[in-house]
């Protein structure tokens, strides 16, 4: 009975560097700035919401 708080889990810039496989920060403020990839500030930090990296890669899809 325990509630799901999957649609919360937060990621880190370096996170997701890792998860992009993205070597530069810049890249990832890159596409916040541009509104490509939302983000919340916490503190001097940003932090991405894993539901929304996952709509912004379904978004950026390459299709046949």
């Amino acid at each position: 009975m325990g509630t799901d708080h999957s649609d919360l889990e937060m990621l880190t810039t370096t996170e997701m560097m890792r998860l992009l496989k993205i070597k530069s920060r810049t890249t990832i403020r890159k596409l916040v700035q541009r509104g490509d990839l939302p983000a919340y500030r916490v503190a001097r930090d940003l932090r991405f919401k894993r539901k929304d990296v996952e709509a912004y890669l379904e978004r950026n899809r390459v299709k046949p």
